[in-house]
């Protein structure tokens, strides 16, 4: 769809809305408490320029999810979750034509903060999900587009997750159920204040067999929360993390062998065992009724190992009569980061209009052992990967880096139904590798850039109003990036390092306009339009099924529509969120591909990324205490990975139905949940490459969704 064709599409959304009648309605403010370092926020949310997406508590839990990913999904508008590694808690995350995953080398483009603490790691700055436990997020903001505000790497948008504290959950909670896949969990959380002092402690255990073979996923999760409030202007916060987790992805799979049983497997072992501490400490201090300012320090330590089988990228040796050859890659990550920031608030008149102006800076340093090792050997009759060969190391590097930022933002209301919002951000990134194999991947890389915007809100109607805004980002390129970049020298997954041409940043400009209204009494409408354009994107290209390299491409698009609808009344809670994305290419380009010749044109579409996004569910009281829920869930077609071109059918799309009950009984809950309730067969991503098991053919790789699942749990509330 063209720029203008987004534009007219929005302005005939605004137009029957506009005659709605002038009743006050106020909109609910968006508080990030005691964090400027995701500034801008402390507004109601119809002073915000963007579609901005509030998610508390109760809509995070509705669903029962598996993770904080799920969780995101089932609630926020535009939300997708795509299965490249085919675990549940490792997905990949999909906004407005931007990912975030936990798939080390995937282009990442979300930024997402932890009360106020980034927490895209270091290597690669990838998301691991299972990393951010569910049970202890009290909120999430989705604030979309390129913003100057929320620092570098930002370009489809920003998550700012909240987490619990005992002054905003008290209460205790214990949880248990178990079902389907093996799948069992138990959880128990408490939180309260006495006096000056609030705390809340949360632990959760999670195990299951999964639905597919060789795919048990183990869960151990501690948050704990301290809070202090020596003077009513003055507040103290302590919190720490710890994560201990292994799970199996699987990866996608030949479509001809899922044919034949779709609990199958390509090949195995493929562990990911990530150990997680993160301390992080917060104070935010009040001067008057103008002025808050706040500052934090974090140290974030992560070690990550992980097993990885596939079969070996020479597949012509398959066709003889021995096994097929496989190659098993060992990798050891140690991360290290800290840093802290400082900012303020300051809310003053300014030419006798309300004013509200944050600044603030941010330093983050980020340390890293990266070492990858290969045994080659065969893959047996269960497509399990026997070494026989000696471990032969591949990468043992050493990475450091430093991001400094600073941003200024200024929220002016000259007229009631009026704001303007400008903002500017500067960040500079430098980063070192070392080889200590002695090879040639050492270097030294720098980038650094202002980025601007600006954004207007207009509320001419209580129960309507419009926003539109501009916003410029830049993403600098990853240590992964930056040593896998040659066409002649391509990088097995997990990545390999070695000496490859340089990478430009990538740069983002983003143009979005919408509406918010009030059609009827307790619903709530929203309605926008973006468009962003990236010059020198950075995608990765593959020239097998398991290895290709990185490289910046010409122009690319994200542009769409979101339109979401929600309500309630006498105990019925309902919503209707639709996306409508298109990722174009917009340059020609000659991309490697396993399949053969991948001429891109303009126009081209991006793989991965469904077009339609459909999502509408609600709850009611039924009888007897007794609460009912339906979610359905559209998702539309995409291309396959490595068919950037578009030569070839994309997947299908899907329709995923979930039901829930749940009976009240004083503090006792007792609830029962399915997923897939009409068990349909689809696929959430796909690929292309070559199957050793079929003589080397090139086919579909793709991975399937959950079957018909049913759960059945308790939970006593006190």
């Amino acid at each position: 769809m063209s720029r203008r064709g987004l534009l007219a599409a929005a302005l005939l959304g605004f137009a029957p809305l506009a005659a709605l009648a002038d009743q006050a309605v106020e909109l609910p403010p968006v508080t990030i408490v005691g964090s400027p370092a995701v500034p801008g926020l402390g507004q109601p949310i119809d002073r915000l320029p963007q579609n901005v997406q509030q998610l508390d508590t109760g809509a995070l839990e509705r669903r029962g999810p598996l993770g904080a990913a799920d969780a995101l999904a089932g609630a926020a508008g535009g939300v997708h979750l795509g299965g490249t590694q085919e675990n549940p808690f490792e997905p990949d995350v999909f906004f407005r034509g931007f990912e975030s995953s936990a798939l080390l080398g995937t282009p990442q483009g979300i930024s997402v903060f932890a009360d106020g603490t980034r927490v895209n790691e270091f290597l690669g700055d990838v998301v691991h999900w299972d990393l951010l436990p569910q049970d202890a997020i009290h909120s999430v903001v989705v604030i979309p587009a390129s913003s100057a505000l929320y620092g570098r790497n930002t370009l489809g948008g920003a998550l700012a997750i909240q987490t619990k504290r005992g002054s905003t959950d008290p209460g205790s909670e214990v949880e248990a159920y178990g079902g389907s896949f093996g799948r069992w969990r138990a959880m128990a959380q408490t939180g309260g204040e006495h006096g000056a002092v609030d705390y809340f402690a949360m632990a959760n255990v999670f195990r299951e067999d999964g639905f597919r073979d060789f795919s048990r996923s183990e869960l151990n999760q501690l948050f704990l929360s301290f809070g202090w409030r020596p003077a009513a202007d003055l507040d103290l916060r302590a919190t720490y993390t710890a994560v201990h987790n292994e799970l199996r992805a699987n990866s996608s799979t030949p479509q001809s062998l899922l044919a034949e049983d779709r609990d199958a497997v390509y090949t195995w072992p493929d562990v990911f065992r990530p150990d997680l501490h993160f301390v992080q400490l917060t104070a935010t201090r009040s001067f008057g009724a103008s002025l808050r300012a706040d500052a934090a320090f974090y140290w974030r330590g992560l070690t990550v190992h992980q097993t990885n089988a596939d079969a070996a990228d020479m597949v012509d040796a398959s066709t003889g009569a021995g096994p097929p050859p496989g190659v098993l890659r060992f990798v050891k990550s140690d991360e290290t980061r800290f840093g802290g920031r400082a900012g303020f608030v300051l809310s003053r008149p300014l030419l006798g209009a309300e004013n509200d102006l944050a600044a603030g800076t941010d330093v983050d340093r980020g340390a890293g052992d990266f070492a990858l090792a290969e045994r080659t050997g065969f893959i047996d009759d269960r497509r399990t990967v026997i070494p026989t060969g000696p471990a032969s190391p591949r990468t043992d590097v050493d990475t450091s880096g430093t991001a400094v930022g600073a941003y200024l933002t200024d929220t002016f209301t000259p007229r009631p139904w009026l704001s303007l919002t400008p903002s500017v951000r500067y960040d500079h990134t430098t980063l070192s590798i070392e080889d200590r194999l002695g090879g040639s991947a050492s270097g030294s890389h720098s980038f650094g850039r202002v980025d601007p915007s600006i954004g207007a809100t207009l509320r001419p109607w209580s129960r309507l109003g419009f926003f539109a805004s501009y916003g410029e980002s830049f993403r600098a390129p990853t240590a992964i990036e930056l040593t896998c970049s040659s066409q002649s020298a391509p990088c097995p997954l997990p990545i390999a390092f070695a000496e490859d041409p340089p990478l430009k940043k990538v740069r983002s400009r983003t143009v979005e306009v919408g509406l918010r209204a009030v059609p009827l009494t307790r619903t709530h409408a929203t309605l926008a339009a973006f468009h962003t354009d990236l010059d020198d994107d950075i995608l990765f290209v593959s020239s097998t099924r398991s290895a290709g390299f990185f490289r910046n491409v010409g122009t690319t698009r994200r542009q769409g529509i979101e339109a979401l609808l929600g309500g309630g009344v006498h105990g019925v809670d309902w919503f209707v969120n639709y996306s409508y994305t298109r990722p174009t290419f917009e340059t020609s380009e000659d991309l490697p591909s396993p399949a053969g010749e991948n001429r891109v044109k303009p126009g081209d579409v991006l793989p991965g990324i469904p077009d339609h996004l459909l999502r509408a569910g609600f709850d009611t009281p039924v009888a007897f205490d007794v609460r009912f829920g339906l979610d359905v869930t559209y998702t539309g077609r995409q291309f396959l990975r490595t068919d950037e071109a578009n030569q070839r059918p994309p997947l299908d799309p899907y329709v995923v139905v979930d039901a829930r009950v749940e009976w009240r009984r004083g503090p006792l809950v007792v609830f029962a949940r399915a997923e897939n309730l009409f068990d349909a067969k689809y696929e959430t991503a796909g690929s292309q490459g070559a199957n050793v098991f079929a003589g080397g053919r090139v086919e579909r790789f793709v991975s399937p969704g959950a079957p018909l699942g049913g759960w059945f749990g308790l939970r006593l509330e006190l």
